[in-house]
Parts: structure tokens; C-alpha cells; sequence
């Protein structure tokens, strides 16, 4: 139990200065922003959370979230429709051999 306790402190601790960070980050002038190599820029209705780099920008909010869904749910179709085309295909195939087979026996039994 006092492992546990521990961790859980450890977890808010880290958590409330996680939050912290992006507060005050957030809220400097954008004079200093300008400057920075690094910075976070937050709004909390509507939610927007953006971290920029010289190269990245990360954009935490709610275009992001749907974005995320519509290329997962893209992709699981893209990938449903693949293996029904490799599935009908095969299915295909091992129905020609098999009517094929059964063409040449009963060629054979003539």
C-alpha cells in the first residue's frame, strides 16, 4: 500500500507540474514566444493545445481528434477491402481448379 501511495503522489505531482508548465508557457508574451525554439500555446474553451518546434507543430484539440478518426477509420476499410479483393480471389481461384477437376473427371468416366 505505501508503494502504491507513493506512485500516486508521485503521478500528481508530475501531473500538476506538467500543467504548470504549459500555463505559464501559454500565457508569455508573444514578444518571448517569438524568440523561443520551443512553444505551447493553450486554450481551454475551445480546448487547443499546440506545441511548435523550428521543424514540428503539434496540434492537440478537437480537429485533431476527428482527423485521427477518419484516417483509422479509412484505413481499417482500406484494409477490409484488401482482404475481401485477396479473400474473393482466392475463393475465385479455388473454384475454377475445382469445377476444372471435376471437368476432367467426368471427361474421364465418358
Amino acid at each position: 500500500m505505501k508503494k502504491k501511495g507513493v506512485i500516486s503522489v508521485i503521478i500528481i505531482f508530475l501531473f500538476v507540474i506538467a500543467i504548470g508548465f504549459i500555463k505559464v508557457s501559454s500565457s508569455l508574451p508573444n514578444f518571448i514566444k517569438n524568440k523561443s525554439k520551443f512553444k505551447i500555446f493553450y486554450t481551454s474553451k475551445p480546448f487547443d493545445l499546440t506545441f511548435e518546434t523550428d521543424k514540428y507543430v503539434i496540434y492537440i484539440n478537437k480537429k485533431a481528434i476527428y482527423n485521427i478518426n477518419d484516417r483509422m477509420s479509412s484505413t481499417f476499410n482500406n484494409i477490409v477491402q484488401g482482404t475481401s479483393k485477396a479473400s474473393r480471389n482466392i475463393i475465385d481461384g479455388a473454384y475454377e481448379k475445382i469445377n476444372h477437376t471435376v471437368e476432367k473427371f467426368k471427361k474421364s468416366k465418358e
